[in-house]
């Protein structure tokens, strides 16, 4: 039986700037027979997201750096198409660090996408992101009725999902500012200048503004405001 054949982007090099055409190698190879308790996911959607410029460098951050030669780590969402594993029968969905590639052979236990939830939403707003959203905000922020929270990093993937009227909310462009303001959240400002909306005001005149109605403050990157 012919077996499938992996695409895989592995990380080459270790960027000392930005990431160039030496920095990833793709490699192709076969996939190897299961053994029992294995069960292979053919991966549909990948993620491509800031923190894998910081899982590349020499440097541990909250995870482990990606070794040269290793593939890419990565968000992703598969189907499993072959199984020796009675958890993960064939036709699951699941989803989890499955890195750049097109197939992925694990044994470990992985995340399934709950039946009924659209496989995209799940690499955002039910996945990761969300998560840290949903607890970051109701579990340890506890924000109460009334009150007006600060949201850096606004425009980002956790930062986004934040958004839902009564806040300020911080990026880093005004482009990204106009999208924000879509939203209808309160007032936005853009680091090093500030704006509301798309409209430029004086950091003398939203700075009092910020720290005399913010009472959270929701911080998804280092950001100073002064």
């Amino acid at each position: 039986m012919t077996r499938p054949i992996n695409h895989a982007w592995q990380l080459a090099e270790r960027p000392a700037g930005l990431i160039n055409d030496q920095t990833f190698t793709l490699v192709e190879e076969s996939v190897p027979e299961l053994v029992d308790g294995e069960y292979l996911v053919r991966n549909v959607y990948l993620s491509v997201d800031p923190t894998q410029r910081t899982w590349i460098r020499e440097e541990p951050s909250y995870l482990p750096p990606v070794g040269i030669g290793e593939v890419m780590r990565a968000g992703a969402i598969g189907e499993v198409v072959e199984s020796r594993n009675a958890e993960y029968p064939v036709g699951t969905f699941v989803t989890g660090l499955l890195g750049w590639q097109e197939y992925s052979r694990l044994h470990e236990p992985i995340n399934i996408v709950p039946a009924g939830i659209p496989l995209r939403p799940m690499m955002g707003v039910f996945g990761a992101t969300g998560i840290t959203a949903y607890f970051g905000m109701l579990e340890v922020g506890g924000p109460q009725a009334g009150e007006t929270v600060l949201v850096s990093g606004a425009a980002g993937a956790t930062g986004s999902v934040y958004i839902s009227g009564r806040e300020i909310a911080s990026a880093s462009s005004r482009d990204s500012i106009g999208w924000r303001s879509l939203s209808g959240m309160t007032c936005a400002a853009a680091y090093p200048k500030f704006f509301a909306g798309n409209i430029d005001i004086s950091e003398t005149s939203i700075q009092p503004t910020i720290t005399a109605s913010m009472q959270l403050s929701q911080d998804n990157i280092l950001v100073t405001l002064s």
